[in-house]
């Protein structure tokens, strides 16, 4: 009996023993979760707050009344305002003509597609004058290679039946006709852009020729559409009395007319990028010793802009000034951070004890804090200055 109760006693210390050796381990483990916890909450919080600017005048708004004298403690530009910039680089940028340059090649390349259907439309002539009932098969064949839309199908047809209303004088003389028109539109020049999309408000372009740009106005050049429309006014001074011919010639150039002047998109985006770089972010200056706003005065929007402008250089000058003093911002923060969470853990252990021992509610207030700061962080950055 005696060696069961030693036996008992010794089982029962034991396990007190380790129950208590596993409680002091839990214990540690929370203990390093705590201080996890709230070191990456202040770390997180400090890099969260605003850079970039001095907040010495963040309580001087627009509309309000300035209770001090502020003067200038030395030369800074005045920095535009976001939209000022933005407005200036959208300004800058429809300044950049648009540039196109002439492909001289493609007036020979249309001339010569356009004399090969002509060719082949001779020799459907000369098949049809063998063998008149493959007239319709053999104007499909051509439809299938040059699809071209007219008004009405069996003008096509026409067109190659030898024994029609097309006889091969008129048939020369219309293919010359073609190529004029054809050739005249290229001489002046047509764009493959429409001209409502180049954002340009003076209307101008510049053409690139032989190495050389010049700029021309929009309308001393075609449009696509320009073109077809200018194509109508010439066929029908070529034929002011024959439908036939309008409608046919209209289909023919349609299908061959292709831009000659190319639109260089990547080189005018190039340069407007080039324009909005060169836009200045300073609107202008204040020398030193110059006053700003005086006691009692009331903050207009160009005061603003001047204070607003000297809070960010003195932050710049503060972040070039080398030794401690760069860490002053940085340490303030961390200070300002930890007093605040100080202040907060105080109260809950004077009010609610029992939420600072467990992890749970630990971690649930500090993402409550850390949800409310990003917040807040996310509503900064989107009404922060373009020079943060």
């Amino acid at each position: 009996m005696r060696l069961f109760n030693s036996l008992f006693l010794f089982f029962t210390v034991r396990k007190k023993k380790m129950e208590k050796l596993k409680l002091l381990k839990t214990h540690g483990k929370e203990e390093w979760l705590r201080w996890v916890i709230g070191g990456s909450l202040v770390i997180l919080l400090v890099l969260m707050f605003p850079r970039g600017k001095s907040l010495q005048f963040a309580d001087m708004k627009e509309g309000s009344i300035s209770t001090r004298r502020i003067v200038a403690p030395f030369d800074f530009e005045i920095l535009k305002t976001k939209e000022e910039y933005q407005r200036d680089r959208e300004i800058a940028a429809e300044k950049v003509y648009p540039i196109f340059f002439r492909d001289n090649s493609q007036t020979g390349k249309l001339i010569h597609n356009l004399n090969l259907f002509f060719e082949k439309v001779k020799k459907l002539r000369k098949m049809v004058l063998r063998a008149p009932r493959l007239k319709t098969v053999l104007k499909d064949s051509l439809l299938q290679q040059y699809p071209i839309s007219v008004v009405n199908s069996l003008y096509l047809e026409q067109l190659i039946d030898p024994g029609g209303k097309v006889q091969s004088k008129k048939l020369k003389e219309f293919q010359n006709n073609i190529e004029h028109i054809i050739r005249d539109l290229l001489a002046v020049g047509v764009m493959d852009a429409n001209k409502d999309q180049l954002m340009n408000p003076d209307r101008r372009l510049i053409v690139t020729e032989e190495n050389e740009e010049i700029i021309h106005p929009f309308s001393d050049f075609y449009s696509l559409k320009e073109a077809r429309g200018k194509t109508v006014e010439l066929l029908n001074k070529y034929y002011p009395h024959d439908v036939y011919f309008a409608q046919v010639g209209f289909g023919i150039i349609n299908f061959f007319l292709r831009p000659n002047l190319i639109y260089d998109k990547k080189t005018h985006h190039q340069r407007i990028e080039e324009a909005k770089a060169r836009v200045p972010l300073a609107s202008g200056f204040v020398k030193e010793n110059e006053l700003i706003v005086d006691k009692n005065e009331r903050i207009t929007p160009e005061i603003r802009k001047k204070l607003v402008s000297l809070a960010t250089k003195m932050a710049e000058k503060g972040m070039q000034e080398g030794g401690i003093k760069r860490l002053f911002p940085l340490i303030g923060k961390f200070a300002f951070v930890v007093a605040l969470l100080f202040l907060l853990t105080v109260f809950i252990i004077i009010d609610r004890p029992k939420m600072l021992k467990e992890i749970k509610s630990i971690l649930l207030l500090s993402l409550i804090i850390l949800l409310i700061s990003i917040f807040t962080f996310l509503i900064h950055r989107l009404d922060a200055s373009e020079y943060l």
